[in-house]
């Protein structure tokens, strides 16, 4: 599911044009994709609940829409493609490295399970801080 299977659609190049050249660049986009996802994440869990918790729901979920749809984070499609690297995760890559560091095999579909039931788990605190507020 989150396989980079767009880099042979010739129909959806977008994430090669927006991607810079520079992998400092790149650097910085790593960084935006990292405090975007914190702040995102960090406020949907303790965040108040309002018209703002509301409309980062909304961009949440259009943002796991768009996951689907291009098969995986386009920001991390982004920082792969402006550093040349085929196996580069996003943020995920520290957890996955250590998971490899403690022999523990991470494959495709391992990696597939991971994204589902963390964005389960965040669906879930997110439905149960609603409902119990």
């Amino acid at each position: 599911m989150f396989k980079d299977n767009m880099s042979d659609d010739e129909t959806i190049p977008l994430y090669k044009n927006l991607a810079p050249e520079d992998p400092i660049e790149g650097f910085a986009i790593f960084i935006i994709h990292i405090l975007l996802a914190v702040s995102f994440y960090l406020y949907l869990l303790f965040g108040k609940i309002n018209f703002f918790y509301y409309l980062l729901i909304v961009v949440w979920v259009g943002v796991m829409l768009m996951h689907f749809y291009f098969k995986g984070c386009l920001l991390t499609k982004i920082e792969r493609n402006s550093w040349k690297s085929t196996d580069w995760e996003g943020p995920w890559t520290l957890p996955f490295l250590i998971l490899k560091k403690n022999d523990i095999e991470v494959s495709n579909n391992f990696k597939t399970n991971i994204y589902n039931c963390f964005g389960i788990i965040i669906s879930i605190i997110i439905v149960t801080r609603i409902v119990f507020n």
